[in-house]
């Protein structure tokens, strides 16, 4: 599990003893678990995106090094090309 989920229930493990021991929550308190808990879950959804993001530079990478061996291929075939005719 991640750090952000592992956070996640943690917080929610907490909340869930506050109750079960019978201690009420002032408003701002319960604004401010919210609060952690949406600014967790925004965390993981930056985490998320971070890792597409990334992905997707890998692929346009490969892509490039793929189209680039490509050209490298055909530039060497015509040179060998050129150098038959010569000879």
């Amino acid at each position: 599990m991640s750090q952000q989920a592992n956070a996640y229930v943690e917080a929610l493990t907490d909340l869930l003893r506050c109750f079960e021991a019978g201690a009420t929550l002032t408003q701002g308190e319960i604004v401010a678990i919210v609060a952690d808990l949406a600014s967790i879950s925004r965390r993981d959804e930056l985490s998320d995106m971070t890792s597409l993001r990334l992905q997707m530079a890998m692929d346009r990478k490969s892509k490039f090094e793929e189209t680039l061996s490509n050209l490298l291929k055909k530039i060497d075939a015509t040179e060998q090309a050129i150098t038959q005719q010569l000879k």
